[in-house]
């Protein structure tokens, strides 16, 4: 889902989050590559001339795999994230004849702040990708059964195996036993 940046109101524009609008369903499951049980939450988006301010908040229970044994586990994501998206800059064109980009004649200083911005292109952001980003950020980078507030939906222990019912030990160095 796109918007154009333009029609974006000095109040803002609210976007409701619910698991019935399929955008959502996508970026949703991309972000935290795992399937959303619940959501709610919104998406603020402010236009502050050509610099774009998104808030992103949200509540939802997903199913993800638990990193050591595959078993599906229910897990709380809640997020709450302030992004910053601006215009794509254009590079330079190269000229073929000399390999050389032409010279851009205005240095442009970094400040922190920008360390951390987005871009939208030909004046309009991509609502969808805006999504999975601040659910990317939210989500855990790795779940287990034994992490607090995860619940293992089948009933057993965390356990994988390497193969004929050998226990998998998890031995960082391993490799170098081999050498």
């Amino acid at each position: 889902m796109e918007i154009n940046v333009s029609t974006i109101p000095p109040h803002g524009k609210r976007i409701p989050l619910s698991l019935s609008v399929d955008w959502v369903c996508r970026s949703f499951e991309e972000g935290a590559e795992g399937k959303c049980t619940t959501l709610s939450g919104s998406i603020l988006l402010e236009n502050h001339q050509s610099r774009i301010t998104v808030k992103v908040e949200f509540e939802s229970t997903c199913v993800l795999e638990c990193g050591r044994c595959l078993t599906p586990v229910r897990v709380q994501i809640n997020g709450n994230q302030n992004l910053v998206y601006v215009p794509e800059v254009k590079t330079p064109s190269v000229n073929p004849n000399t390999k050389h980009a032409n010279k851009v004649h205005e240095e442009i200083e970094l400040s922190e702040d920008d360390m951390n911005l987005g871009w939208y292109e030909d004046g309009r952001i991509n609502v969808e990708q805006v999504f999975c980003e601040a659910v990317s950020l939210s989500s855990p980078n790795r779940v287990f059964c034994s992490t607090k507030g995860v619940t293992r939906i089948t009933k057993g222990e965390c356990v994988s195996f390497k193969g004929d019912d050998e226990p998998l030990v998890y031995n960082p160095f391993a490799n170098l036993d081999e050498m």
